[in-house]
């Protein structure tokens, strides 16, 4: 039987490599899963009528854009039409390096983006919601990717 021994500052030494290979792993799959959740955002809020569409479906019906909360929309709420394309060319990502990993935001700094919210007439969007379930397994496949290549 051979025995192995390793002294203490070896295994330090290579502890600290494996976490810091691990650290730039996740934060490089974190990055990857912040462009695939822009990417879904983008495409949620380019939806498939244009604003053409929209209007004479409003004139028909005697309401204002499709927006409104009743009669519902045309499509699932998280699905928002174009436009004139401020919500969907103002998505944004943040993700800042934190002690236990990684804070991934997703936002968004159009001014009408406070309407996703919903108002009085107007349908709440869950956009976020949807963004978020449409990429989890994705998003947790990659880091676990990230993980395991840490200890090859």
């Amino acid at each position: 039987m051979i025995e192995t021994s390793y002294s203490t500052q070896y295994l330090t030494l290579r502890s600290r490599q494996r976490r810091a290979l691990m650290s730039r792993n996740i934060y490089r799959a974190e990055r990857l899963n912040a462009d695939a959740l822009k990417r879904r955002a983008i495409q949620l809020s380019s939806g498939p009528y244009t604003t053409t569409w929209l209007r004479q479906q409003a004139r028909l019906r005697g309401f204002g854009l499709y927006s409104v909360a009743s009669p519902a929309p045309p499509d699932s709420p998280f699905i928002i039409n174009a436009q004139g394309g401020g919500i969907r060319n103002h998505w944004q990502t943040r993700l800042v390096p934190t002690a236990d990993g990684t804070s991934l935001t997703l936002f968004n700094t159009d001014p009408a983006a406070k309407y996703l919210l919903g108002t009085p007439t107007m349908i709440f969007r869950p956009i976020l919601q949807a963004v978020a379930a449409f990429e989890r397994h994705a998003r947790f496949q990659r880091l676990a990717a990230a993980k395991s290549a840490s200890f090859k």
